[in-house]
C-alpha cells in the first residue's frame, strides 16, 4: 500500500470509526471490532488474527499517543518491514530463528 492509502486507512479506522464506536459501544468492544474490520479489510483468511492483533496495538498507540500519526507511522514501518521480508528473504528475519 502506498503511504497515502495507509494514512486513509489510519484515519478512516482509528481517526473516525474506532472513537465512534468507542462513544457509543465502549472502548474495548470498539478496540475488538475495529481489529477485526483492520485484519478482514486485508482480504486474506491466513493472517487474520495477526493482522487484527496488528490492528489492536495501532488502536492502542492512538489511544495512548492520543494522536493519529503514531499508528500512520507504525503501519508504514510494518509495511516497509514486510516489503522488505518479502523482496530480500532473511534479511530482517534470518532463517532458523
Amino acid at each position: 500500500l502506498s503511504i497515502r492509502r495507509q494514512r486513509q486507512m489510519c484515519i478512516r479506522d482509528r481517526g473516525y470509526l474506532y472513537p465512534i464506536m468507542k462513544k457509543y459501544t465502549g472502548a474495548w468492544f470498539a478496540l475488538i471490532s475495529s481489529s477485526l474490520l483492520f485484519g478482514i479489510i486485508h482480504v486474506s483468511l491466513v493472517p487474520l488474527i495477526p493482522l487484527a492483533l496488528f490492528g489492536a496495538i495501532l488502536v492502542l498507540l492512538y489511544e495512548y499517543t492520543e494522536s493519529i500519526w503514531t499508528p500512520i507511522i507504525a503501519h508504514c514501518i510494518f509495511n516497509t518491514a514486510t516489503l522488505v521480508n518479502i523482496l530480500y528473504p532473511g534479511l530482517l528475519l534470518p532463517y532458523g530463528s
